[in-house]
Protein backbone atom coordinates (compact mmCIF):
# COMPACT_ATOMS: atom_id res chain seq x y z
CA UNK A 1 0.00 0.00 0.00
CA UNK A 2 1.23 3.70 -1.00
CA UNK A 3 1.56 6.54 1.35
CA UNK A 4 2.30 10.09 0.64
CA UNK A 5 4.52 11.82 3.16
CA UNK A 6 3.74 15.98 2.60
CA UNK A 7 6.65 17.18 3.18
CA UNK A 8 6.30 21.58 2.67
CA UNK A 9 5.47 21.66 -0.63
CA UNK A 10 6.26 18.33 -2.18
CA UNK A 11 4.56 15.33 -1.93
CA UNK A 12 7.44 12.05 -0.86
CA UNK A 13 5.36 8.61 -1.73
CA UNK A 14 6.77 5.86 0.79
CA UNK A 15 5.97 2.04 0.87
CA UNK A 16 4.63 2.69 4.04
CA UNK A 17 4.00 -0.56 6.89
CA UNK A 18 3.81 -0.54 10.61
CA UNK A 19 7.50 -0.86 10.87
CA UNK A 20 7.86 2.53 8.92
CA UNK A 21 5.41 4.77 10.06
CA UNK A 22 7.65 6.17 13.27
CA UNK A 23 10.66 6.68 10.35
CA UNK A 24 8.54 8.49 8.08
CA UNK A 25 7.36 10.76 11.00
CA UNK A 26 11.07 11.25 11.71
CA UNK A 27 11.89 12.35 8.11
CA UNK A 28 9.05 14.54 8.05
CA UNK A 29 9.92 15.95 11.23
CA UNK A 30 13.30 16.75 10.25
CA UNK A 31 12.41 19.14 7.53
CA UNK A 32 11.60 21.61 10.02
CA UNK A 33 15.33 22.04 10.16
CA UNK A 34 15.43 23.19 6.80
CA UNK A 35 14.49 27.02 5.28
CA UNK A 36 10.95 26.33 3.24
CA UNK A 37 13.38 27.63 0.14
CA UNK A 38 15.94 24.58 0.34
CA UNK A 39 13.35 21.74 1.14
CA UNK A 40 13.01 21.27 -2.58
CA UNK A 41 17.25 20.14 -2.79
CA UNK A 42 16.52 17.86 0.44
CA UNK A 43 14.22 16.47 -0.86
CA UNK A 44 15.88 15.39 -4.39
CA UNK A 45 18.49 14.13 -1.91
CA UNK A 46 16.03 11.95 -0.14
CA UNK A 47 14.41 10.35 -3.26
CA UNK A 48 17.62 9.63 -4.77
CA UNK A 49 18.33 7.78 -1.87
CA UNK A 50 15.16 6.18 -1.37
CA UNK A 51 14.92 4.72 -5.10
CA UNK A 52 18.70 4.10 -5.31
CA UNK A 53 19.21 2.10 -2.26
CA UNK A 54 15.08 1.53 -1.59
CA UNK A 55 13.05 1.44 1.95
CA UNK A 56 15.99 -0.62 3.72
CA UNK A 57 19.03 0.02 2.63
CA UNK A 58 22.29 1.26 4.55
CA UNK A 59 21.18 4.62 4.52
CA UNK A 60 17.81 3.24 6.52
CA UNK A 61 19.31 1.29 8.86
CA UNK A 62 22.11 3.52 10.20
CA UNK A 63 19.51 5.90 10.73
CA UNK A 64 17.72 3.68 13.27
CA UNK A 65 20.84 2.13 14.53
CA UNK A 66 21.43 5.94 15.14
CA UNK A 67 18.33 7.07 16.61
CA UNK A 68 18.64 4.21 19.09
CA UNK A 69 22.11 4.97 20.28
CA UNK A 70 21.09 8.66 20.79
CA UNK A 71 18.35 8.41 23.27
CA UNK A 72 21.41 7.86 25.39
CA UNK A 73 22.84 10.95 25.05
CA UNK A 74 21.66 14.62 26.65
CA UNK A 75 20.31 15.74 23.32
CA UNK A 76 17.57 18.07 22.38
CA UNK A 77 14.70 18.01 20.51
CA UNK A 78 16.30 19.73 17.54
CA UNK A 79 19.24 18.30 17.96
CA UNK A 80 18.60 14.73 17.52
CA UNK A 81 16.53 16.05 14.37
CA UNK A 82 20.10 17.28 13.29
CA UNK A 83 21.49 14.17 14.13
CA UNK A 84 18.95 12.02 12.06
CA UNK A 85 19.06 14.07 9.11
CA UNK A 86 22.78 13.70 9.47
CA UNK A 87 22.73 10.12 9.87
CA UNK A 88 20.11 9.18 7.10
CA UNK A 89 22.54 12.11 4.84
CA UNK A 90 25.80 11.04 5.81
CA UNK A 91 27.26 9.48 2.51
CA UNK A 92 24.86 11.67 -0.29
CA UNK A 93 28.60 12.26 -1.69
CA UNK A 94 29.27 8.59 -2.29
CA UNK A 95 26.86 9.05 -5.61
CA UNK A 96 30.05 11.58 -7.23
CA UNK A 97 31.97 8.87 -7.01
CA UNK A 98 32.00 5.80 -9.96
CA UNK A 99 30.17 2.88 -9.17
CA UNK A 100 32.89 0.60 -10.46
CA UNK A 101 34.52 1.95 -7.29
CA UNK A 102 32.05 1.80 -4.91
CA UNK A 103 30.84 -1.45 -5.50
CA UNK A 104 34.13 -3.28 -6.66
CA UNK A 105 34.07 -6.82 -5.91
CA UNK A 106 37.80 -7.15 -4.95
CA UNK A 107 40.10 -5.29 -2.93
CA UNK A 108 40.34 -1.75 -3.90
CA UNK A 109 43.67 -0.10 -4.96
CA UNK A 110 45.24 2.80 -3.22
CA UNK A 111 44.15 5.37 -5.51
CA UNK A 112 40.29 4.00 -5.14
CA UNK A 113 40.56 4.27 -1.31
CA UNK A 114 41.96 7.39 -1.78
CA UNK A 115 38.87 8.58 -4.23
CA UNK A 116 36.28 6.63 -1.83
CA UNK A 117 37.60 9.10 0.85
CA UNK A 118 36.91 11.87 -0.33
CA UNK A 119 32.67 11.36 -0.24
CA UNK A 120 32.86 13.20 3.51
CA UNK A 121 33.84 16.34 1.90
CA UNK A 122 32.45 16.03 -1.36
CA UNK A 123 28.47 15.34 1.02
CA UNK A 124 28.98 18.15 2.58
CA UNK A 125 29.96 20.49 -0.45
CA UNK A 126 26.96 19.18 -2.21
CA UNK A 127 24.71 19.85 1.19
CA UNK A 128 26.34 22.33 3.20
CA UNK A 129 23.80 25.32 1.38
CA UNK A 130 20.90 23.76 2.42
CA UNK A 131 21.21 22.20 5.89
CA UNK A 132 22.93 24.25 8.79
CA UNK A 133 26.23 23.75 10.00
CA UNK A 134 25.54 21.03 13.12
CA UNK A 135 24.32 19.12 10.04
CA UNK A 136 26.79 19.49 7.23
CA UNK A 137 29.62 18.97 10.18
CA UNK A 138 28.10 15.61 10.65
CA UNK A 139 28.28 14.92 7.22
CA UNK A 140 31.69 16.04 6.85
CA UNK A 141 32.81 13.87 10.26
CA UNK A 142 31.33 10.33 10.15
CA UNK A 143 34.52 8.85 9.37
CA UNK A 144 36.94 10.55 11.48
CA UNK A 145 38.36 8.43 13.87
CA UNK A 146 39.04 8.29 17.46
CA UNK A 147 42.39 8.16 17.06
CA UNK A 148 43.16 11.03 14.65
CA UNK A 149 43.75 8.77 11.54
CA UNK A 150 40.51 8.71 10.27
CA UNK A 151 39.31 11.27 7.12
CA UNK A 152 39.10 13.76 5.61
CA UNK A 153 40.27 16.37 8.53
CA UNK A 154 42.01 13.86 10.81
CA UNK A 155 40.22 14.87 13.95
CA UNK A 156 40.65 13.30 16.94
CA UNK A 157 38.63 12.39 20.55
CA UNK A 158 35.90 14.95 21.31
CA UNK A 159 37.29 17.29 18.21
CA UNK A 160 35.04 14.98 16.60
CA UNK A 161 31.56 16.12 16.66
CA UNK A 162 29.73 13.48 19.44
CA UNK A 163 27.12 13.16 16.87
CA UNK A 164 29.18 12.09 14.66
CA UNK A 165 30.93 9.41 16.45
CA UNK A 166 27.62 7.94 17.31
CA UNK A 167 26.98 7.88 13.50
CA UNK A 168 30.34 6.00 12.81
CA UNK A 169 29.94 3.40 15.08
CA UNK A 170 26.26 2.67 13.44
CA UNK A 171 27.51 2.85 10.31
CA UNK A 172 30.43 0.22 12.00
CA UNK A 173 27.81 -2.15 13.32
CA UNK A 174 25.76 -1.80 9.82
CA UNK A 175 28.60 -2.11 7.26
CA UNK A 176 29.97 -5.48 9.44
CA UNK A 177 26.60 -7.05 9.96
CA UNK A 178 25.35 -6.08 5.94
CA UNK A 179 26.74 -7.94 3.18
CA UNK A 180 29.10 -6.01 0.88
CA UNK A 181 30.50 -7.49 -2.90
CA UNK A 182 33.38 -8.32 -1.80
CA UNK A 183 32.45 -10.30 1.26
CA UNK A 184 29.23 -12.05 3.48
CA UNK A 185 27.72 -10.42 6.56
CA UNK A 186 29.46 -10.91 10.01
CA UNK A 187 28.03 -12.81 12.47
CA UNK A 188 26.61 -10.65 15.53
CA UNK A 189 29.10 -12.20 18.23
CA UNK A 190 31.91 -11.64 15.35
CA UNK A 191 30.99 -8.06 14.46
CA UNK A 192 30.80 -6.99 18.48
CA UNK A 193 34.42 -8.77 18.59
CA UNK A 194 35.70 -6.04 15.75
CA UNK A 195 34.59 -2.99 17.03
CA UNK A 196 35.74 -4.13 20.62
CA UNK A 197 39.47 -4.51 18.71
CA UNK A 198 38.22 -1.14 17.60
CA UNK A 199 37.58 0.43 20.72
CA UNK A 200 40.01 3.91 21.23
CA UNK A 201 41.04 3.40 17.98
CA UNK A 202 38.20 3.86 15.37
CA UNK A 203 35.47 4.10 18.36
CA UNK A 204 34.85 6.15 21.25
CA UNK A 205 35.73 3.79 23.77
CA UNK A 206 32.26 6.03 25.77
CA UNK A 207 30.07 5.12 23.17
CA UNK A 208 31.13 1.74 22.31
CA UNK A 209 29.79 1.37 26.27
CA UNK A 210 26.45 2.50 25.38
CA UNK A 211 25.80 0.50 22.46
CA UNK A 212 26.88 -2.96 24.15
CA UNK A 213 23.21 -2.79 25.98
CA UNK A 214 21.51 -1.50 23.20
CA UNK A 215 22.58 -4.46 20.45
CA UNK A 216 19.77 -6.83 21.37
CA UNK A 217 17.24 -3.95 20.90
CA UNK A 218 19.24 -2.41 17.23
CA UNK A 219 18.73 -6.50 16.44
CA UNK A 220 15.18 -6.64 16.80
CA UNK A 221 15.03 -2.89 15.17
CA UNK A 222 16.94 -4.42 12.03
CA UNK A 223 15.41 -7.37 11.58
CA UNK A 224 11.80 -5.04 11.47
CA UNK A 225 14.11 -3.68 8.23
CA UNK A 226 14.00 -6.68 6.63
CA UNK A 227 17.60 -7.46 6.28
CA UNK A 228 18.39 -11.06 4.93
CA UNK A 229 21.17 -11.28 6.50
CA UNK A 230 20.86 -10.96 9.94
Amino acid sequence: MKQIAEIGNWQLPLEVNREEETLKKDIIDAYSLLNDSHSDMIYFFLRLIQEREGFYGDYWRVYKITEILARNFNFSSEEMLELKLGALLRDIGKYSIPADIWEKSGKLTREEYDYVKKHPLQGYEIVKDYVNDNVSKLILCHHEFFNGKGYPLGLKAHDIPLGARIIGLADMYNALRSKRPYRGAFSRDEALEIMNSEKGMKLDPYILEEFWPLVGLVERELADFKMDNL
